[in-house]
């Protein structure tokens, strides 16, 4: 279909305009500060929740949320 040289160009193209598509990525920065003593972690995660606009996905399986 494609001869050789037409191929490799087609392959430079297409992995030159991966790089330079734009899109929008925004990268979250500040310090949050929970100061908590003797709370699970299902408490510490709504206090986060709570405190900031963060929020944590987990798998609950794999945390032992008491």
């Amino acid at each position: 279909m494609f001869n050789a040289k037409r191929k490799k160009l087609l392959e430079r193209f297409l992995i030159l305009s991966l790089f330079c598509s734009s899109g929008a990525v925004w990268a979250q920065q500040g310090t949050v500060t929970l100061n908590l003593n003797n709370v699970t972690v299902k408490e510490a995660l709504e206090q986060l929740n709570t405190q900031t606009s963060y929020s944590l996905w987990l798998n609950v399986g794999d945390v032992d949320l008491s």
